[in-house]
C-alpha cells in the first residue's frame, strides 16, 4: 500500500524526486453527527459511531507543498489537490501537523497528523451544495 501511495504521489507531482510520504493512516473511525435532510430522515438524525473501515488518509510532502492522499468509498486513490481541495498548513511543532483541506461550498476537513505517536485526528464538516449535512470527529493508526 505505501508503495502504492508513493508511486501515485511521484505521478500526481510533476517534480517528483523529493516527494515523500509521512504517514499513512488506516480504517478512521469515531462519531459522526448527522442533521435531518434529504439524506437523513429525521429516525437517523444525530450522534452516531462512524467510520471508514476501507479507507485511509496519507499525508505527502514534495519540496514545501503537501497533499493529502485519500481511499474513496470505491477504493481509488485520490488526491485531495487534483480533487479540488486547497491544503493549507496550519501549523507544525515537529510532532503535529495541522492542515485544512477545503472543497469550497462544499466539505471542510482539519486533519492533524501526529508524527511520533503515529496518529490522525481527523474532523470533517459538509455543508453546502454537499448532499449530506454531516460532521465527523475520527481517529486513526498510522504507520
Amino acid at each position: 500500500m505505501k508503495f502504492l501511495i508513493t508511486l501515485i504521489s511521484i505521478f500526481i507531482f510533476s517534480n517528483s524526486s523529493y516527494a515523500n510520504t509521512l504517514l499513512t493512516c488506516d480504517a478512521p473511525k469515531g462519531k459522526g453527527y448527522f442533521y435531518e435532510g434529504v439524506m437523513i430522515p429525521k429516525n437517523q438524525a444525530g450522534w452516531s459511531d462512524d467510520g471508514m473501515s476501507k479507507g485511509s488518509f496519507s499525508l505527502i510532502k514534495n519540496k514545501d507543498k503537501f497533499d493529502i492522499l485519500y481511499k474513496d468509498a470505491s477504493g481509488a486513490l485520490v488526491s485531495s489537490t487534483a480533487d479540488g481541495g486547497m491544503v493549507v498548513p496550519l501549523g507544525n511543532n515537529k510532532i503535529n501537523f495541522t492542515f485544512l483541506v477545503s472543497y469550497p461550498n462544499i466539505t471542510a476537513e482539519l486533519f492533524t497528523f501526529n508524527i511520533v505517536k503515529k496518529k490522525l485526528a481527523f474532523s470533517q464538516h459538509k455543508y453546502g451544495s454537499s448532499i449530506m449535512d454531516k460532521r465527523v470527529l475520527f481517529v486513526a493508526n498510522c504507520n
